[in-house]
């Protein structure tokens, strides 16, 4: 099985699955407990076109019944960027069709079989590396070590290395809360906004620390 991911502007990020699949299909997995009426020649007529695909990452888990054109791979759209994703297929007999394609989906879902299957896990691309570096097409990047240094007047200074991407950066939003049930503090979440070409914030505050 080969993943190739590109980015187009109507399907978004995608993924081309492309894997190899015989022109014929002899056997029927679970004939006997769908009860097709199938002989053995009109089984190796049946070319292996039908597929099962499961596509799932960390937060979601679908499966699909699909039958290939002319091709050799079916197109997931709409990714997310930098994702784990999980791909299995496995073949299905033309035979399958209606309600013995939901049976045969509930038997694959009960069994550890994993005979016929294929699977590949990839990594879809950030998305810097799909609009380049400091593209405003991104969230920005994280700060990096960042710190506070309560100073003896009371002060507090708040410092951080920048992103590696700065000229993209207009403000900066600081997020603050007190951790201590005292009648001088606010207990509310407060912030407020630094100017992007500073990497350093003092707040004053009677000797609370936040």
């Amino acid at each position: 099985m080969i993943v190739t991911t590109h980015y187009n502007n109507k399907d978004g990020l995608c993924a081309l699955i492309k894997w190899n699949h015989s022109p014929y299909q002899r056997e029927l997995p679970y004939q006997h407990e769908l009860a097709l009426d199938v002989s053995d020649d009109r089984l190796a007529l049946y070319g292996s076109c039908r597929y099962s695909v499961t596509i799932l990452n960390e937060t979601s888990q679908e499966t699909v019944l699909l039958t290939l054109d002319n091709g050799n791979g079916i197109l997931l759209s709409n990714l997310q960027f930098s994702t784990e994703y999980s791909v299995a297929v496995r073949s299905i007999s033309s035979a399958v069709t209606g309600e013995s394609s939901l049976m045969y989906q509930k038997n694959m879902s009960n069994t550890n079989d994993t005979n016929g299957i294929l699977e590949q896990r990839f990594v879809t691309p950030t998305c810097n590396e799909i609009f380049g570096s400091g593209s405003l097409e991104c969230a920005p990047e994280p700060v990096r070590n960042l710190e506070a240094i309560v100073n003896s007047n009371g002060s507090v200074k708040i410092q951080w290395i920048p992103s590696s991407e700065p000229n993209t950066i207009l403000v900066y939003q600081l997020l603050y809360q007190s951790t201590t049930n005292h009648y001088d503090c606010d207990n509310d979440p407060s912030s407020i906004y630094v100017n992007a070409v500073s990497h350093v914030k003092l707040f004053y505050y009677n000797n609370i620390i936040y």
